[in-house]
């Protein structure tokens, strides 16, 4: 029995449902008359899909080829309908990653509507294999990518797309083509050398062969290797994952660096691309690591779309960028609100007496009226050299030192309101009051202000 056949028959579960993935090109047709040597054995007769990319002319004949082979084996074909360019567009990819996430994409959908669980099978063969891993290498890849076309892979629908003729080189298939007189269509687009797929194909794959006719042959053996490498290592990063501290707060996400500090770099760089709202490439990760490496309580990085990775006190965060920060001055007035819009903040101002004090009160204090001029109350945005006094300690710390011990981030320090009267800071709102205006036994008039999140 020829090879191809062989791996066709042996990959075969004759008890589930079968869709054949059909180009109308050598290999799938190949694979198809193949499966269909066997179809009695099946308990639900196999049937074709085609999808129409609406990329060249030839397509609707095309169409028109695969409801022949329908007719010409007696079972049922389904032809998609896509339209490529719209969504390559819409999301930015290559044409030919634009068609493959489609492809993928109306498989699970249709399969998702059937009753039974099955396979779906590809004509991807070792030439493609290995064009796959050239051009991921050229292209540029991590030891993932390196694992070139699965043999298999499972879509959210729960069928599985099984690849039965990755083993098989172009040749062989050419060989069955012939040997069986089976008549297929011939992709044009194929022979354009400016795709890097078809420059791969018809130049560089020959030069290796060239050098050793078993190339391709062995590029699948590496993959292999690699692969089961991976299932490897991809177990031990899951358990490691679990291990890390990793939280999420709105568009933020924070990983705390000494829980992954131990970990081997491979899985350090591949839990922060797990967790990165970015895909993030061989230069984007190594700024990560130098960020990560590098001292200083707060620094950050652009890392694309719109997302920063900042080092923030011995974590990681991923956060979208932050917005301008513009210096502002307001009046407060007792019994007012002020909405300080380029902090995105609400300020409450009101008197009120002792006996309605709640220091449990989130982002609020509490001031003797007595002793600040309740109409020269500011407000204003933070600035280098800023001081105040605290309690238990003489004469004023700066606010940047409070910071660095409180913690904050610069994000979290941007947000500070200075708020005061006359020329005495009150309150680094809402991080820490000042030692100004103290409520004591004999205050009768307080004045409480409330920070709040606009």
């Amino acid at each position: 029995m020829n090879r191809a056949v062989q791996k066709v028959l042996h990959s075969a579960d004759f008890n589930s449902p079968l869709v054949l993935a059909v180009s109308g090109g050598k290999d799938s047709v190949s694979m198809l008359d193949m499966v269909m040597k066997f179809a009695k054995k099946f308990k639900f007769p196999p049937e074709i899909v085609h999808f129409n990319h609406g990329l060249r002319e030839e397509s609707k004949e095309e169409e028109g080829f695969i409801r022949s082979l329908g007719d010409n084996y007696k079972i049922k074909v389904k032809i998609f309908k896509l339209n490529t360019l719209e969504f390559k567009n819409q999301n930015k990819l290559s044409t030919e990653e634009a068609a493959r996430q489609l492809r993928y994409q109306m498989l699970a959908n249709y399969t998702a509507g059937k009753d039974n669980p099955g396979y779906i099978y590809t004509g991807h063969n070792a030439g493609d294999q290995a064009e796959t891993l050239l051009f991921r290498v050229i292209t540029g890849t991590g030891r993932t990518g390196l694992t070139g076309i699965r043999d298999s892979l499972t879509l959210d629908s729960g069928w599985k797309v099984k690849r039965p003729l990755l083993d098989i080189t172009p040749e062989e298939i050419s060989d069955y083509a012939e040997s069986n007189n089976l008549k297929y269509v011939i992709d044009k687009s194929n022979f354009d050398e400016s795709i890097p797929r078809n420059y791969i194909r018809k130049r560089i794959v020959p030069l290796l062969k060239n050098l050793n006719p078993a190339a391709e042959k062995n590029i699948k053996k590496l993959t292999d290797i690699l692969k089961s490498e991976e299932d490897f290592l991809s177990a031990e990063f899951k358990n490691k994952f679990k291990e890390a501290k990793i939280r999420r707060e709105g568009d933020k996400t924070y990983i705390e660096l000494n829980s992954i500090i131990s970990y081997n770099k491979w899985i350090q760089r591949r839990l922060i691309r797990k967790v990165s709202p970015v895909v993030l490439d061989y230069d984007r990760i190594n700024s990560i690591e130098k960020l990560i490496t590098k001292g200083g309580a707060s620094r950050y990085i652009d890392i694309g779309e719109g997302w920063k990775a900042r080092k923030v006190y011995g974590r990681l965060v991923f956060e979208k960028s932050l917005p301008e920060f513009k210096d502002f001055f307001y009046k407060l007035k007792p019994g007012k609100k002020l909405d300080i819009s380029p902090a995105g903040i609400i300020l409450k101002a009101l008197e009120t007496s002792p006996e309605n004090i709640d220091y449990t009160e989130e982002n609020t204090e509490y001031f003797d009226m007595g002793r600040i001029d309740p109409d020269n109350i500011w407000v204003r945005s933070r600035k280098d050299g800023d001081r105040m006094s605290l309690f238990g300690m003489k004469g004023t710390k700066k606010i940047k030192d409070i910071c660095i011990d409180l913690k904050l981030n610069l994000e979290e320090r941007n947000d500070l309101l200075i708020i005061g009267s006359e020329n005495k800071i009150m309150w680094a709102a809402p991080c820490r009051r000042s030692a100004t205006a103290p409520v004591a036994k004999n205050t009768g008039r307080i004045l409480k202000i409330v920070y709040e999140r606009g």
